[in-house]
């Protein structure tokens, strides 16, 4: 299962999230992650990015999810975006690591 929220102010595309629903591979759990969580420049700190979130949450609450997850992987404002993941309630659960090629 997958899925894009689109966030607009005044016809302009300002924020988005794609989400995907699948099976943990040892188990049958449902869990949810998302693929990308975007915002503008100029809308980080308003409620664009909450109400992405919060959108995402229904959904997959309403598919049967087990967990929910969140992820940054940009390296764009990761202390802010990790207290305003906190403040939601999700708490860190991991590293990611990348490497050149």
């Amino acid at each position: 299962d997958l899925i894009c929220f689109l966030a607009f102010t005044n016809d302009e595309l300002v924020g988005l999230g794609a989400f995907l629903i699948s099976e943990q591979f040892w188990n049958k759990t449902l869990v949810s992650n998302d693929l990308m969580l975007w915002v503008t420049k100029e809308r980080r700190g308003s409620t664009t990015a909450y109400r992405l979130v919060k959108e995402y949450e229904i959904w997959a609450k309403g598919r049967g999810v087990n967990e929910i997850t969140l992820g940054i992987n940009t390296g764009i404002d990761v202390d802010k975006t990790s207290s305003f993941f906190n403040r939601l309630g999700y708490q860190e659960q991991a590293k990611l690591f990348t490497k050149d090629n």
